[in-house]
């Protein structure tokens, strides 16, 4: 065997001068990406301000009602939590134009927020008047729907009758 000189192979790395791929794109999840999203929508609203073409036929409060009603019973089937929230919200006619819905705390209204539009859509459509405007009023002290159970209930009974604590004792009743 002849001795051949080994022949050293470099590796050599060559480096761009620039990134080879484009600027990066925003994240689906970008916080900004959701603010401009946001303002986007809000300016398709101000597109729709144009209305004056539009019927704007007379409703009575009955028909509010009824369609808030037939909104809840839908709302119940498909969206129990938000069904809970808006429950108690009260809807008055205040004006040819106005409605006005009475909320008892924030997170509630935010629930109705997101789903404000089937309602109206499907009021406007319903009464053919495309002119409404919402007026949102904070009722502080709201009445709060209380889940009682048999205990409270017989707490307030032994409150009023105390010979009923006695036949507790004895009986052993089962509140749970």
């Amino acid at each position: 065997m002849v001795n051949e000189p080994l022949l050293e192979i470099k590796k050599v790395v060559e480096k761009t001068s620039q990134p080879i791929s484009s600027s990066l794109g925003n994240s689906k999840f970008s916080i900004q990406g959701f603010l401009t999203k946001k303002e986007e929508k809000e300016e398709n609203k101000s597109a729709d301000a144009n209305t004056e073409k539009l019927p704007r036929n007379h409703f009575t409060e009955t028909d509010l009602q009824n369609e808030w009603n037939y909104f809840l019973k839908t709302l119940q089937k498909n969206d129990a939590v938000a069904y809970n929230a808006i429950n108690g919200f009260s809807v008055v006619k205040i004006g040819e134009d106005d409605i006005e819905i009475t909320y008892s705390s924030e997170s509630a209204k935010e629930e109705f927020d997101k789903c404000r539009d089937q309602f109206v859509n499907h009021f406007k459509q319903k009464v053919h008047h495309y002119t409404l405007n919402l007026n949102y009023k904070k009722v502080e002290g709201a009445v709060k729907v209380e889940i009682i159970t048999k205990r409270k209930k017989f707490e307030k009974l032994v409150e009023i009758n105390p010979l009923l604590k006695d036949l507790n004792d004895l009986l052993n009743f089962d509140l749970s």
